[in-house]
């Protein structure tokens, strides 16, 4: 899961640095909002809402303090991994030239706890990013079916939730996905690695 996701944000990085996601980006976006309903919208706000910096920092801080209490100590370490995820994306949204959707699809109605950093790019989204590493994280961590099913359907319906709603592209969420996942899996990783030596 790691190499595939690392190869999976580079190769979407590529994509977007040489400008050849526009049509299939646009496209997307205009299919998925077909569908648009008060429902979607609603369950696109809550999504934007579960997904914001500040409430997975505030979880992933409770996660280390969980862990550091727990040990092995060194364990701690792995949930805030995800700084990680917070890193490569300003370097994606520094560098390229990506605009994110312009208004005319943009369906948000509420945004209380996001920051907003002005960027040339949307690339790559965090907001999918964090919630594919939580999920991964989450999934690794509680060992247990009841645990996994739900975080896998949050992690699946967020890239969708996000074109939907009008705050990224599909070229976006892909990123978002590969960056996730790669960093989810190093942090179980590091997480097993204590735990075994423990």
């Amino acid at each position: 899961m790691l190499l595939t996701g690392a190869a999976v944000f580079l190769l979407s990085f590529v994509l977007v640095a040489l400008g050849l996601t526009g049509a299939a980006d646009l496209s997307f976006t205009r299919w998925l909002q077909q569908f648009a309903s008060p429902a979607l919208d609603t369950l696109a706000d809550l999504d934007t809402l579960a997904g914001q910096s500040t409430i997975d920092a505030a979880l992933t801080l409770v996660l280390a303090a969980a862990l550091f209490v727990r040990g092995p100590r060194p364990a701690a370490i792995a949930p805030l991994l995800i700084g990680l995820t917070l890193a490569i994306e300003l370097v994606g949204k520094i560098l390229l030239v990506h605009p994110a959707p312009p208004l005319e699809f943009v369906r948000t109605a509420f945004n209380p706890l996001g920051f907003h950093l002005a960027t040339s790019s949307s690339f790559p989204s965090g907001h999918v990013a964090r919630t594919t590493f939580l999920a991964i994280f989450g999934s690794g961590l509680a060992g247990r079916w009841w645990v996994t099913v739900p975080l896998a359907a949050v992690a699946a319906a967020t890239p969708f939730l996000r074109i939907y709603i009008g705050d990224h592209w599909l070229s976006d969420t892909i990123g978002g996905l590969g960056l996730g996942a790669a960093a989810g899996a190093l942090a179980v990783l590091w997480l097993r690695r204590f735990s075994a030596r423990a």
